[in-house]
């Protein structure tokens, strides 16, 4: 081989003597992280025989595109002969996955079957080292077999935006049979590649709740151990197009990445190269110079799919765009401002050591380069066997966690969520395990962590956005309860293959914080974590010489190493099933060696309590589903007291009124109640004149003051914990910002489940529906897709690109975008809206029709009706600058009735199928 003496190995390549492969796609197909299948006619597959500028391109896919397909994700074999990609052909309704066979041109799509084939959106790709092939993908295999077997008709689920159907992780058989899924989230899992030690490393949309970003994550093949790899509580948002660096080279145990905002980069960022053997904020730049990791403009550039060359040079193919600044118009202000411009991403070979870039090809007016990768032999990862029989009829596995106590520093049950009047007893600052566990030094009343809630995510319906709720949360129901030991373990058997929440509750049920990642066990699976962190540090809080005694003062006999937890479910198997209540039973105590009687029981259900007075005197909700009409409201509107008069709606029942709270049963203008609106987003303050206060910010959004929300959610730190409307019907100072007033005492008006209930509706998100599906669906045993609270539109998605799209991107878009969240914290969007718009005319058409509540009125459509309200209206929206107006203050609706771009919205609306409308 050219380049290579008689000392060294065969098969190292240097300098560019190797063939290069890449795509070819038109600019506009450069969306964000949050696109999963994004499609623009004109992409290809191209080759070069050298990594070099003088090297003349193959298409390797024109004659099946025919320039008007599209092509993305190649990665070559582990002995450099065959390219795996992902391609769209012009005829195709779904992105397929192709092999190129190198040395006899062949190529051929890996399903053979068309039906098999177009299931779902296969792309990213990638052999696994037996031979099988790992992808991401819409097709949701084992999501949709779970509904059918819960007797719902299954659907495609979409993500947390309600955009696009989520892709997750799936393996096959190399020729196609044999399709299984191995992961399980509510939106996408990206850009999937195999480690060394034959793990899989992967980016996942984190969107739960304010959390907002994209982390490395690591699973088997098989789909076990899933757990976040880095970027939890790093700098930056979205880490994309991770490749691992040669283990034999200076930056072995490193990972490079591109790492870019949520929005606006055309996925394009810095260049970081990642310790991943540490937890959070081990990055550094590759470049020398430095690359803004956030949203603007980048003199510098931005960077794309990063593939290091495995031939000792410590070099590594990239994309790079130069810095396209573009004249744009704020339609807030009327402003002329600068923003990055479509991409021109080039390929480039960058060297690590010498922090320099030389090109290798450069794209066509319009078009960009990326996903270049070395046509070259490089090890084979390690093999890891699955550890799951695929025809196993297991349905549930364990998940074990060692202390809740232990956080990795995070501080997650720590001081950081404790009410005043509640401690943890600390050594060297770290949870002393040893004092909590022992019930001669501690009693139950004083653990803060009493109960562990367990959740479980309900996939987006199509079109389901503003049915939800006002808030961040998707839709969540409650598996069941277990005990917290003494020692913050728990050890449970949860449903398989789910999104799984979980969250620590104290005595009242009431959380410390909101659960913002999702967990997922598979068939079988027993996972084991030290915390609910799962710590990195070398010694955990309850593992070793701690776990390994046997516990004092206690009844129980441990075993070696074993947790509370694992005592407990050793001896009695049946506690690893959770229970519909929290249920607290002292078998831990030892009287006599304590000095101490056992701790009281404690118990509190929806129905069936002790005392019947604290029962719920309301609907009890099923399957653990809260509805916020159906459960939530009839407590306010229940009589209590002598002659109803201390039923809640008999004092809150206007805004001006007993803390500006309205808890009636009238609808708002969003077509959900009042109170929901009241409690979700404080009250307006009212003028002199009876009218909403508004003010307009130095951006020239319309603001309308507020007063503060009794109820606090979004992020991990908030729960119901830190609402006011807890602490005021508990009376009892909590976390919330407002001081608790005590002018009228409310803990005596509400019963325990009651106080419960509400609890769990604040803890969940504090969603209008956590229930997809209409009242009454699935009486005939099955739940359709007809019985969906919000069913699919027969509006046209063709309509919809022609006349409506570009409506949108020009008025709406530029704060209606995704806005992600960083080093783990919460960042609100600029529209507070669940409204969000990238450029995808798929994705955008799905969440549109979400906002078309109203065909058969297509004006009393939220879509129509927000953009075109005043500032004093129900439903109060931004405006934008008038520039007709001499006044450079004046303001006016974003639409107006009559313009064009309104009735173009309207007629569009109006071609919907009416035949449910009444006459």
């Amino acid at each position: 081989m050219v380049g290579c003496s008689d000392e060294k190995d065969s098969t190292v390549v240097v300098d560019g003597d190797f063939k290069v492969t890449y795509v070819q796609r038109k600019s506009s197909a450069m969306g964000n992280p949050t696109d999963g299948t994004r499609f623009a006619a004109g992409g290809d597959l191209y080759m070069r025989d050298l990594a070099s500028p003088g090297s003349d391109p193959v298409n390797i896919t024109g004659t099946y595109t025919q320039g008007q397909g599209d092509v993305s994700d190649p990665e070559v074999s582990y002995d450099g002969s065959k390219i795996l990609f992902s391609m769209r052909g012009p005829n195709d309704s779904t992105w397929n996955i192709w092999e190129y066979t190198i040395e006899s041109g062949n190529l051929h799509r890996i399903i053979s079957d068309d039906a098999a084939a177009n299931a779902g959106n296969d792309v990213d790709p990638v052999y696994l080292p037996d031979g099988r092939i790992l992808f991401s993908s819409s097709r949701q295999e084992k999501s949709m077999q779970i509904m059918s077997s819960e007797g719902k008709e299954p659907y495609a689920y979409r993500d947390e935006y309600e955009r696009e159907a989520v892709i997750v992780l799936h393996v096959m058989d190399y020729n196609g049979d044999n399709i299984r899924q191995i992961s399980f989230n509510q939106s996408h899992d990206r850009n999937p590649v195999v480690l060394s030690s034959g793990e899989i490393m992967f980016a996942r949309w984190d969107h739960v709740a304010g959390r907002n970003h994209f982390p490395l994550f690591t699973t088997n093949p098989d789909g076990t151990g899933m757990f976040v790899l880095y970027g939890a509580f790093s700098s930056g948002n979205s880490f994309l197009h991770p490749r691992e660096l040669p283990s034999d080279s200076p930056y072995a145990g490193k990972v490079i990445s591109s790492l870019m905002p949520l929005s606006g980069t055309h996925e394009g960022g810095a260049l970081m190269l990642v310790d991943i053997d540490e937890s959070d904020n081990a990055q550094t730049q590759a470049t020398a110079e430095e690359i803004p990791i956030g949203d603007g403009i980048s003199e510098k550039g931005r960077f794309n799919t990063p593939y290091p060359l495995w031939d000792g040079t410590n070099r590594v193919l990239v994309s790079w765009t130069p810095s396209q600044p573009q004249e744009v118009e704020n339609p807030l202000t009327g402003e002329t401002e600068m923003e990055e411009g479509p991409p021109h991403y080039g390929i480039y070979m960058f060297d690590l050591d010498k922090k320099s870039m030389d090109p290798i090809a450069l794209p066509p007016e319009g078009y960009s380069l990326t996903d270049a990768v070395a046509v070259m032999p490089r090890p084979v990862p390690n093999l890891k066997s699955d550890t799951i029989d695929p025809a196993s009829a297991e349905t549930t596995g364990i998940l074990n966690v060692k202390s809740v106590y232990d956080t990795d520093s995070q501080g997650l049950m720590g001081d950081r969520v404790l009410a005043d009047f509640e401690t943890i007893p600390k050594v060297d600052g770290e949870a002393d395990i040893a004092l909590l566990k022992d019930p001669a030094q501690t009693t139950a009343a004083e653990r803060p962590g009493r109960f562990l809630r367990v959740t479980k995510a309900v996939p987006t319906p199509p079109g389901m956005s503003t049915d939800i709720g006002q808030g961040n949360f998707e839709m969540q129901q409650i598996i069941g309860y277990t005990e917290i030991e003494p020692d913050g373990s728990f050890k449970i058997e949860v449903p398989a293959d789910t999104p799984i929440g979980v969250a620590v509750v104290d005595s009242e049920g009431r959380a410390f914080q909101t659960h913002t990642n999702w967990i997922q066990v598979r068939p079988g699976e027993r996972r084991t974590c030290n915390g609910c962190h799962s710590p990195r540090r070398s010694s955990a809080l309850n593992t070793g010489a701690e776990a390994g005694q046997n516990h004092p003062n206690t009844v129980l006999v441990a075993e070696q190493g074993e947790s509370m937890a694992e005592t407990r479910t050793r001896l009695d198997p049946s506690h690893l099933q959770l229970k519909a209540d929290m249920h607290y039973a002292d078998i831990w105590t030892d009287e006599t060696a304590a000095g101490r009687s056992k701790d009281a029981d404690l118990r509190i259900a929806y129905v069936g309590n002790t005392n019947a007075t604290d029962d719920l005197m309301t609907l009890v909700p099923a399957d653990g589903a809260i509805n916020y009409p159906d459960h939530i409201q009839s407590i306010w509107s229940v009589s209590r007291g002598v002659g109803g008069a201390d039923t809640c709606v008999n004092c809150h029942n206007s805004l001006d009124l007993m803390g500006n709270l309205d808890l009636s049963a009238t609808v708002s203008g969003t077509g959900r109640l009042e109170s929901y609106e009241s409690l979700t987003t404080g009250a307006p303050v009212l003028g002199a004149d009876g009218l909403p206060i508004v003010e307009i910010d130095d951006d020239g959004d319309v603001e309308i003051q507020r007063h503060p929300a009794a109820i606090s959610v979004g992020s991990a730190a908030m729960s119901s914990r830190t609402s006011y409307l807890i602490e005021k019907i508990f009376e009892q100072e909590l976390r919330a910002d407002k001081a608790l007033e005590t002018t009228v005492s409310h803990s005596p008006f509400l019963t325990k489940a009651e106080k419960r209930l509400i609890a769990e509706w604040v803890d969940l998100g504090a969603q209008y529906y956590n229930d997809p599906y209409i009242s009454g669906a699935g009486d005939d045993g099955l739940k359709s897709i007809s019985e969906l609270r919000r069913s699919m539109s027969s509006l046209s998605e063709e309509g919809f690109a022609s006349s409506v799209h570009q409506i949108l991107m020009d008025n709406c878009q530029s704060c209606h975008q995704p806005s992600g969240s960083t080093n783990g914290e919460t960042v609100e969007s600029r529209s507070g809206s669940r409204f969000v718009l990238t450029g995808s005319e798929e994705g955008d058409y799905n969440i549109t029709v979400s906002m078309v509540n109203d065909v058969c009125s297509p004006e009393d459509s939220i879509l129509l009706v927000r953009p075109t309200s005043m500032e004093t209206s129900q439903l109060p929206h931004p405006q934008i600058a008038d520039t007709a107006s001499n006044d450079p203050n004046a303001q006016k609706p974003v639409l107006s009735t009559t313009d064009a771009a309104y009735q173009a919205i309207f007629d569009w609306i109006n071609t919907a199928d009416k035949s449910s409308c009444s006459s």
